[in-house]
């Protein structure tokens, strides 16, 4: 899990970058979002 430390700047809550089993996901108190990695 990763603390994206950003949050607090722009005054929105606290929020994550979370990588489990091959897949990531952006973590907030309010929902967890499944993020789509593209290859540029």
């Amino acid at each position: 899990m990763i603390d994206v430390g950003m949050s607090k700047h722009y005054g929105g809550p606290a929020t994550c970058l979370l990588i489990e089993n091959g897949k990531y996901f952006a973590v907030s108190p309010a929902s967890t979002l499944e993020l789509t990695i593209v290859n540029q």
